[in-house]
């Protein structure tokens, strides 16, 4: 809903522009502007955003977080999809190492099973393999607040986070993750109507 509005924002914003100002305005810009929204609208299609927003919206306003007692009473898939797109949403605002200093040990130490709960082993396999390469414990991601109480250079050089940061928008892109959430979703009754 969201992105809509802001684009119809866009557009409604862009033609008064060209309507005030025509010198500023050619032809051609006016086309390249609607082949790019058709590309954009192209790319909101394949990658299913208006279903994924709905499915993230619900798990997030219905689950409950991975440190409270009430986690573990929730069906597995709730707690799945509660894990893998939050991490999948820390991943896109900022990477793993915002995941990281944002979520703390608790739900990082749950991504590796839930991403094969939902059938993204290449993700766990990835995710494991940069812990593991790197040394990474879930004891040290807890320090990290105290150690970092903003993200900056000196945090982002504590590991090569950009690399693995590379590598999953890459399998994000390839394999289109948002479909393969939005389909796990799907095979589940309580996520029925949601998206």
């Amino acid at each position: 809903m969201t992105v809509r509005i802001f684009k119809r924002g866009i557009v409604l914003a862009l033609c008064l522009l060209i309507a005030i100002c025509p010198l500023f305005a050619q032809a051609e810009d006016f086309r390249d502007m609607f082949s790019n929204m058709e590309y954009e609208e192209e790319i909101l299609k394949k990658y299913r955003y208006d279903e994924y927003e709905r499915l993230y919206e619900h798990v997030v306003m219905e689950a409950w977080d991975v440190d409270d007692p009430n986690f573990a009473t929730q069906s597995r898939a709730m707690q799945a999809l509660h894990v893998v797109l939050t991490f999948d949403m820390e991943m896109q605002n900022g990477g793993v190492a915002q995941f990281f200093w944002n979520q703390g040990s608790a739900c990082a130490s749950l991504v590796p099973d839930m991403l094969r709960e939902m059938g993204l082993d290449d993700v766990a396999a990835l995710y494991e393999q940069f812990m593991q390469e790197n040394q990474i414990t879930l004891a040290e991601i807890d320090t990290y607040r105290e150690r970092f109480p903003h993200m900056g250079e000196e945090f982002y050089s504590l590991h090569p986070f950009d690399d693995f940061d590379l590598a999953y928008v890459k399998i994000w892109a390839e394999t289109n993750l948002n479909s393969r959430f939005l389909d796990y979703a799907e095979q589940h009754p309580e996520f029925y109507g949601v998206i």
